[in-house]
Protein backbone atom coordinates (compact mmCIF):
# COMPACT_ATOMS: atom_id res chain seq x y z
CA UNK A 1 0.00 0.00 0.00
CA UNK A 2 1.09 3.30 -0.62
CA UNK A 3 0.43 5.79 2.03
CA UNK A 4 2.32 9.20 0.56
CA UNK A 5 -0.37 8.99 -2.47
CA UNK A 6 -3.27 10.01 -0.04
CA UNK A 7 -5.84 8.25 -2.84
CA UNK A 8 -8.76 6.46 -1.34
CA UNK A 9 -8.33 2.32 -1.48
CA UNK A 10 -9.45 -0.46 0.44
CA UNK A 11 -8.21 -2.08 3.02
CA UNK A 12 -5.58 -4.95 2.21
CA UNK A 13 -5.29 -3.53 -1.33
CA UNK A 14 -1.41 -3.93 -2.35
CA UNK A 15 -0.63 -2.64 -6.32
CA UNK A 16 1.03 -4.92 -8.17
CA UNK A 17 5.11 -5.05 -7.77
CA UNK A 18 5.00 -3.92 -4.71
CA UNK A 19 4.40 -7.48 -2.66
CA UNK A 20 7.77 -8.23 -3.14
CA UNK A 21 7.11 -11.40 -5.41
CA UNK A 22 6.24 -9.73 -8.68
CA UNK A 23 9.79 -7.54 -8.80
CA UNK A 24 9.80 -3.47 -9.08
CA UNK A 25 7.05 -1.12 -11.28
CA UNK A 26 9.14 0.66 -13.40
CA UNK A 27 12.50 0.48 -15.04
CA UNK A 28 13.99 3.15 -13.01
CA UNK A 29 13.81 0.70 -9.63
CA UNK A 30 16.85 -1.14 -10.41
CA UNK A 31 18.99 -3.40 -7.29
CA UNK A 32 22.40 -2.20 -7.49
CA UNK A 33 24.62 -4.24 -9.06
CA UNK A 34 27.92 -4.91 -6.78
CA UNK A 35 31.13 -5.65 -7.79
CA UNK A 36 33.98 -7.33 -5.96
CA UNK A 37 37.14 -5.79 -7.80
CA UNK A 38 36.48 -2.49 -8.76
CA UNK A 39 40.42 -1.34 -8.46
CA UNK A 40 40.94 -2.43 -11.91
CA UNK A 41 43.67 -4.83 -10.78
CA UNK A 42 43.73 -8.77 -11.51
CA UNK A 43 42.41 -10.58 -8.48
CA UNK A 44 44.83 -11.90 -5.54
CA UNK A 45 47.32 -14.58 -6.82
CA UNK A 46 45.32 -16.76 -4.61
CA UNK A 47 42.10 -17.30 -6.22
CA UNK A 48 43.58 -18.58 -9.24
CA UNK A 49 43.42 -22.19 -9.40
CA UNK A 50 43.90 -23.91 -13.18
CA UNK A 51 45.95 -21.36 -15.58
CA UNK A 52 46.27 -22.41 -19.38
CA UNK A 53 49.15 -21.11 -21.10
CA UNK A 54 49.41 -20.74 -24.44
CA UNK A 55 53.09 -20.53 -25.99
CA UNK A 56 54.17 -18.80 -28.98
CA UNK A 57 57.58 -16.83 -30.02
CA UNK A 58 57.44 -13.85 -28.61
CA UNK A 59 54.16 -12.86 -26.76
CA UNK A 60 51.98 -16.10 -24.13
CA UNK A 61 48.60 -15.72 -23.39
CA UNK A 62 47.66 -16.92 -19.90
CA UNK A 63 44.16 -17.80 -19.13
CA UNK A 64 43.23 -18.56 -15.57
CA UNK A 65 40.31 -19.42 -13.58
CA UNK A 66 39.76 -19.61 -10.00
CA UNK A 67 37.51 -22.27 -7.89
CA UNK A 68 34.09 -21.45 -9.11
CA UNK A 69 35.53 -21.86 -12.95
CA UNK A 70 34.86 -18.16 -13.80
CA UNK A 71 38.14 -16.22 -15.89
CA UNK A 72 39.71 -14.40 -13.49
CA UNK A 73 43.28 -13.61 -15.40
CA UNK A 74 43.33 -12.81 -19.55
CA UNK A 75 46.80 -11.37 -20.18
CA UNK A 76 49.91 -11.72 -22.69
CA UNK A 77 53.40 -12.06 -21.51
CA UNK A 78 56.85 -11.78 -23.22
CA UNK A 79 59.23 -14.73 -22.78
CA UNK A 80 61.32 -12.77 -20.66
CA UNK A 81 57.95 -12.43 -17.96
CA UNK A 82 56.94 -16.24 -18.03
CA UNK A 83 59.31 -17.48 -15.21
CA UNK A 84 58.88 -13.97 -12.98
CA UNK A 85 55.08 -14.04 -13.59
CA UNK A 86 54.87 -17.43 -12.48
CA UNK A 87 57.41 -16.91 -9.31
CA UNK A 88 54.79 -14.67 -8.19
CA UNK A 89 51.93 -17.41 -8.17
CA UNK A 90 51.25 -19.82 -5.04
CA UNK A 91 51.41 -23.75 -6.41
CA UNK A 92 48.56 -24.19 -8.93
CA UNK A 93 48.25 -26.70 -12.11
CA UNK A 94 49.19 -25.42 -15.18
CA UNK A 95 48.27 -26.41 -18.65
CA UNK A 96 50.41 -26.36 -21.31
CA UNK A 97 49.73 -27.59 -25.18
CA UNK A 98 52.48 -30.01 -25.73
CA UNK A 99 54.83 -29.19 -28.59
CA UNK A 100 59.32 -29.13 -28.66
CA UNK A 101 59.22 -26.04 -26.57
CA UNK A 102 56.66 -26.97 -23.54
CA UNK A 103 58.55 -29.20 -22.73
CA UNK A 104 61.13 -27.22 -21.78
CA UNK A 105 58.73 -24.57 -20.07
CA UNK A 106 57.11 -27.66 -18.36
CA UNK A 107 60.19 -28.27 -16.69
CA UNK A 108 61.18 -24.58 -15.70
CA UNK A 109 57.79 -24.24 -14.51
CA UNK A 110 58.17 -27.56 -12.60
CA UNK A 111 60.94 -25.96 -10.56
CA UNK A 112 59.33 -23.25 -9.28
CA UNK A 113 56.58 -26.02 -7.56
CA UNK A 114 53.72 -25.45 -10.21
CA UNK A 115 51.82 -29.21 -11.61
CA UNK A 116 52.58 -28.95 -14.92
CA UNK A 117 51.12 -30.99 -17.67
CA UNK A 118 51.08 -31.46 -20.74
CA UNK A 119 48.60 -31.42 -23.42
CA UNK A 120 48.27 -33.10 -26.41
CA UNK A 121 47.29 -30.46 -29.51
CA UNK A 122 44.37 -32.56 -30.71
CA UNK A 123 42.83 -32.68 -27.19
CA UNK A 124 42.76 -29.41 -26.27
CA UNK A 125 41.87 -28.62 -29.83
CA UNK A 126 38.02 -30.15 -29.06
CA UNK A 127 38.00 -27.25 -26.37
CA UNK A 128 38.26 -24.10 -28.78
CA UNK A 129 35.03 -22.00 -28.43
CA UNK A 130 35.92 -20.43 -31.41
CA UNK A 131 37.62 -21.60 -34.79
CA UNK A 132 40.10 -18.62 -34.58
CA UNK A 133 43.61 -18.76 -34.38
CA UNK A 134 44.24 -15.39 -33.93
CA UNK A 135 43.24 -13.57 -30.40
CA UNK A 136 43.41 -10.07 -33.05
CA UNK A 137 40.65 -11.41 -34.96
CA UNK A 138 38.74 -13.71 -32.45
CA UNK A 139 37.70 -10.74 -31.03
CA UNK A 140 38.13 -7.53 -32.64
CA UNK A 141 36.72 -4.83 -29.80
CA UNK A 142 40.10 -2.93 -28.96
CA UNK A 143 41.40 -3.49 -25.38
CA UNK A 144 39.12 -7.48 -24.87
CA UNK A 145 41.66 -10.28 -26.85
CA UNK A 146 41.49 -13.49 -25.56
CA UNK A 147 42.98 -15.89 -26.88
CA UNK A 148 40.86 -18.94 -27.75
CA UNK A 149 43.71 -21.37 -27.07
CA UNK A 150 44.58 -20.13 -23.63
CA UNK A 151 41.07 -20.63 -22.65
CA UNK A 152 41.09 -24.24 -24.45
CA UNK A 153 43.88 -25.83 -22.74
CA UNK A 154 42.61 -24.38 -18.97
CA UNK A 155 39.43 -25.62 -19.40
CA UNK A 156 41.06 -29.22 -21.07
CA UNK A 157 43.61 -29.32 -17.92
CA UNK A 158 40.76 -29.47 -15.50
CA UNK A 159 39.24 -32.04 -16.97
CA UNK A 160 39.62 -35.55 -14.91
CA UNK A 161 39.21 -38.26 -17.85
CA UNK A 162 42.17 -35.53 -20.09
CA UNK A 163 45.18 -37.93 -21.08
CA UNK A 164 48.50 -35.93 -20.27
CA UNK A 165 52.04 -36.39 -22.43
CA UNK A 166 54.82 -37.38 -20.47
CA UNK A 167 57.28 -34.22 -19.51
CA UNK A 168 60.70 -34.96 -21.44
CA UNK A 169 64.03 -34.13 -19.86
CA UNK A 170 66.88 -32.64 -21.67
CA UNK A 171 68.38 -35.58 -22.49
CA UNK A 172 65.08 -37.10 -23.60
CA UNK A 173 64.59 -34.60 -26.00
CA UNK A 174 68.54 -34.27 -26.82
CA UNK A 175 68.09 -38.44 -27.90
CA UNK A 176 65.14 -38.28 -29.85
CA UNK A 177 66.45 -34.81 -32.51
CA UNK A 178 69.54 -37.61 -33.03
CA UNK A 179 66.98 -39.84 -33.59
CA UNK A 180 65.18 -38.09 -35.80
CA UNK A 181 68.46 -36.74 -37.87
CA UNK A 182 69.62 -40.09 -38.73
CA UNK A 183 69.00 -41.16 -42.37
CA UNK A 184 66.32 -43.60 -42.80
CA UNK A 185 67.07 -47.07 -43.20
CA UNK A 186 66.41 -49.03 -46.35
CA UNK A 187 64.32 -52.09 -46.12
CA UNK A 188 66.52 -55.27 -46.61
CA UNK A 189 66.53 -58.73 -46.62
CA UNK A 190 65.91 -60.06 -43.15
CA UNK A 191 68.16 -63.59 -44.01
CA UNK A 192 71.45 -62.15 -45.05
CA UNK A 193 71.06 -58.98 -44.03
CA UNK A 194 71.87 -57.07 -46.94
CA UNK A 195 70.29 -53.83 -47.82
CA UNK A 196 69.25 -55.03 -51.26
CA UNK A 197 66.04 -55.86 -51.63
CA UNK A 198 66.58 -58.65 -54.30
CA UNK A 199 67.46 -61.60 -52.08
Amino acid sequence: MRPDKGENRPPGFVLAGLDGVDGPLTASIVPKLVFSNTNGREPSMEQVTPVGLDLAKKVFQVHAVDAAGAPVVRRALRRRQVLSYFAKLPRCLVGIEACATAHYWARELAKLGHDVRLIPPAYAKAYVRRNKNDPARACPRAGQRPDPWAAAICEAVSRPSMRFVAIKTAAQQAAAGIHKSLPPRRRGCARCSSNSAQC
